[in-house]
């Protein structure tokens, strides 16, 4: 557990670019469904009108 937290600690930006990719990632496929979510309820407004 050691060695674990020794290369943590020596490996910053490392671990700091590895967590603001997959921040980037969740955020894109946030954003995709949330525009997928949009388009279907849309797409069923325009069905009503």
């Amino acid at each position: 557990m050691e060695q674990i937290i020794d290369w943590c600690n020596h490996n910053q930006g490392f671990i700091s670019m590895i967590l603001t990719i997959i921040t980037i990632l969740i955020y894109i496929f946030v954003m995709y469904k949330s525009n997928k979510n949009a388009k279907e309820i849309a797409q069923e407004q325009i069905k009503f009108q």
